[in-house]
Parts: C-alpha cells; structure tokens; sequence
C-alpha cells in the first residue's frame, strides 16, 4: 500500500479531510461535533477512507504526515469557555491588564468594554523587579508568591495562571521560580509565563497573550488528549502535526503548551494553499476566501507574500503575537439572520453551527440561517447536500424564513433574497476593508475561493478555483511547512 498524507480542518459547521497518496486525492467530509471534536474528526477520516475503498486502520498504518487544524480554541475564546484563570505581576502594575492600551476600537463611542476573561481580584501582585538590562533590582520575595499563590487557588478557584513580569523578557529566572513554586504547590495547576510563549517588549500585549493562552489551556489540553486517544486508537503511527496561526506546523506538546497560537489554524491553512496555487498559475496579488459554516475569512496575499500582523487582535484584546492576517465576518451558511430593534433585517454573527444547524437541517433548529436562504432560493440541491448523506429540508427553511419578523414586509422568499444579498454585502465589505486599509486596489486581484459561493465580488478578473473547492479546507495542509514560528530576536528589543 502506498503511504498517504493527510489533511484534517474542523470547521465550527463541518469537518473536512483530504488523503492523498502524491498522485491521486480522496476526500471526506462529516458534521462537526462541539461536544466531543474528535468524533466529527474520525467520522471524517471513515469517509475520506470510504471513498478510497480501503479500511481507515490500513490508511492510517499506511500514513506519514498527518496535519490538522482546529477551531477548538477559536470556539473556546468566542465562548468564554475558558479555565478560570488568574495573572500574577510585578507589584505596582496591578491594574495595567485593566487599563489596557485605552484605544479607542470602534466608532460608536470613546468606551468599549474589553473581555473580562481576569477579573481585578485574580490579578495579585508580587515583590520582585528586573531592569531593562536583566539585572535584578529587587529579589523575588517567595512568600508572598506562595501567600499568591494560595488565595488564588485556594479562594478563588483558578484552574490556570498567566505570569507577566516587568522586563522578564530580558531575564525569565523570576518568571521561571514562580513556575516552579505553583508546579510544588498545585502540580494541577497549568502555568503560563509570558517569557516563555512570547518573550518581545511591550507589557501589556505580552500580558494579554499570555493570558489567552492560560485561558485556553484547559481546552486545548483536552482537545488534544481526545484526539491523539483516538487517533492511536485507530491506528496511527506518526505524530499529529497542528497548525499554527502565524504559519508552519507543530507537534501536540507544543501545541498544548501554547494553545493561543492555534486561533484561527485553519483560515491559515487555506492562505498557504492559495499561495502554493497563486506560485503555480504565477499570480502575485490573489485575495483567498473562505465561506465556512460559522464565518466567512478572508486574507491578502500581496507580490506573492501573505500580508502579516506582528501584534494581532485576538477577540478585541490587542497581543504579541504575529499572526497572518485574517479578516472574518458572521456570513457563513450557518450565520443566523435575525431583525434588531429598528426592524432591519442583520446576518450574523451568531451561527447555528452543527448542533442543531440550519433549520433546513430537520434537527430542530428554529432560527433562519444563510443556508436556509439559499435552500428556499433553489440555490442548493436539497437531495445532494454532503454527497446525499443529509437531505435538507425545505419547507422547514421557508417556515424559518417565515418566522423572521413581518416588519421586514416580504414574502418568505423575499426574505431568503435579502438574507442572501446581505450576506453577499457583508463579504464584499470585508475584502474591501482588508485591502483598502492597505491602499490595495480590489479590482487588481484574483480571487482564489475555498467554497464555490466565496469568491469575492470585489475580485474582478477571473477567479483561480481547485477541483472540489471545499476539500481545500484540508488538502491545504499539504503546503504548510513543519516548523514553528515564533517571535524574532529583532521583535524582541522593539
């Protein structure tokens, strides 16, 4: 049997999976589960492996790279999911994870309410001080990390801590005793220290990062303990290579001690594909879009390169970590479209997700959703939706599209053009905003779409497509280096 590579992305709707064996590819696809990831993931293999006609324990005794992408981490931060968490400082700078950069991050008012994801009173303060130059002024005092250390756990109950220490980027040895003082104390107890994942200048976007990761390490540990259970299970034998939000692939360990860079793996993972393609047809402006069931994502790839931020926003919260620039906005198929208070009629960005899904899905979803628009449109082939596996149900989209409000004043079929004309709107707007901010002209650029709906209208010149668009959500992987990025000596002294 010939070895095989394999490329998985969980999406927030569906989970896809691509196998090839260097000449010919096969691929499966099969609802997401958000209770448990790993089943939607093993569904997906069955069918990539059903396709290939062969038994998925022989495919996965055959396999030799295996690459997967995740939105376990994307959903546990959009969820406010996370383990409680608390943030240990230097003493004096107890309030700075609350004033925060104080940016104005929206034009509707001069106050915007950042993620409480560390209230003030898990914030504690230590003795201890390190200059600019990593010399140490002040020791760091033991006991009161201990006494910290103890109120922390003892009363609040946090399950995770985020350790940011002035100037620890110059010399970690404090961060590294605080680390070591909880693992004798509370070996249960995940610690993140800023010095470690993200050792650049700038305290308050090396707090925020590190506090993320702390935050979501309890899911992440889970997400990658069930995986790799199953995995083994069923017969694998190489390493699990993940995704990364900044490019290039790394091992679960890693991943596990650094789950805040898996935000937005799988986006990412497309922007590699659409590179490989763009280096191939030798495009050198090429805007990648993807139509997912939760969001639509789109990126830039400029004279050949994925446009980058050094110090991307995660969730509104500004971080030291470089990330390739993705754009997302609720206008997936799964995004609900609902009235606000003026009755105007809004998509997103809330989605039905997989559980219960689009009400056309028959599993007891109420609210309309982009899917069902194009379903009542006879955009979508009822009888061959996921290769025939769920037939969709039609009269249940209209009634849903019927239940939208009557202040819109359309029939339901009327409703269904508006929803999808909004959504299409939302997308133009997000390529627009992407490239515009950059003083990029749309009009110059070739759309590489995932899905056939996402090519941007904004795109006017022929759009670059892969035969069966919607495996390229996994087969991407295939073009992503295993390596890890990570802050560059440069970054560190700015």
């Amino acid at each position: 049997m010939p070895p095989y590579a394999i490329g998985v992305d969980i999406g927030g709707t569906f989970t896809d999976c691509f196998l090839t064996d260097g000449v010919r590819g096969w691929r499966g696809k099969a609802p997401t589960t958000p209770g448990t990831l790993a089943d939607g993931l093993v569904a997906a293999l069955e069918a990539a492996a059903a396709d290939r006609g062969v038994p998925l324990r022989e495919v996965l005794a055959a396999t030799t790279h295996f690459a997967l992408g995740t939105t376990a981490i994307t959903n546990c931060l959009a969820e406010r999911a996370g383990a409680p968490t608390g943030l240990l400082v230097t003493r004096g700078f107890t309030d700075l994870w609350t004033m925060a950069r104080g940016h104005r991050l929206g034009i509707e008012g001069m106050s915007h309410p950042l993620p409480t994801l560390v209230p003030r009173r898990r914030v504690a303060p230590v003795r201890e001080r390190i200059d600019r130059d990593g010399r140490i002024l002040v020791p760091l005092d033991e006991a009161e990390v201990a006494a910290a250390l103890d109120r922390l756990v003892g009363e609040e109950g946090v399950e995770a801590l985020a350790v940011c220490l002035l100037w620890s980027f110059r010399n970690p040895v404090h961060e590294r005793r605080v680390a070591a003082l909880a693992a004798e104390r509370y070996p249960a107890l995940q610690v993140s220290c800023s010095a470690e994942l993200f050792p650049v200048i700038r305290e308050y976007e090396r707090m925020t990062a590190t506090v993320l990761n702390a935050y979501t390490s309890r899911a992440g540990s889970a997400f990658f303990d069930a995986v790799e259970g199953r995995l083994n299970a069923a017969g694998l034998r190489v390493p699990v290579a993940v995704m990364q939000s900044s490019g290039g692939t790394f091992g679960p360990a890693e991943a596990r001690a650094r789950p805040v860079v898996l935000a937005q793996s799988g986006p990412v993972a497309g922007v590699a594909a659409a590179r490989a393609l763009a280096q191939a047809a030798r495009l050198g402006d090429v805007i990648t879009a993807d139509m997912g069931g939760t969001s639509f994502d789109v990126a830039v790839i400029h004279r050949g390169e994925p446009e980058r931020r050094v110090r991307a926003e995660v969730f509104g919260l500004a971080t030291a970590m470089p990330m390739v620039a993705v754009s997302s906005v609720g206008a997936g198929g799964g995004s609900i479209a609902w009235q606000d208070a003026r009755g105007m009629l809004r998509v997103g960005p809330r989605s039905a997700g997989a559980d219960p899904g689009p009400a056309c899905y028959g599993r007891g979803g109420q609210e309309p959703a982009v899917t069902d628009a194009l379903v009542a449109l006879g955009l979508l082939d009822p009888g061959n939706f996921l290769g025939g596996r769920l037939v969709l149900d039609g009269e249940s989209a209209v009634a849903a599209l019927g239940r939208l409000g009557r202040a819109v004043g359309l029939d339901a079929e009327g409703r269904a053009r508006g929803v999808y004309r909004l959504s299409h709107e939302q997308m133009t707007l997000a390529v627009k905003g992407l490239l515009v901010e950059r003083g990029l002209d749309p009009r110059r650029f070739t759309s590489s779409p995932v899905s056939p709906p996402s090519s941007p209208p904004t795109a006017r010149r022929r759009p670059t497509c892969v035969a069966r668009p919607s495996a390229r959500s996994s087969v991407r992987f295939r073009w992503s280096s295993t390596r890890s990025r990570r802050p560059s000596r440069r970054s560190r002294q700015r």
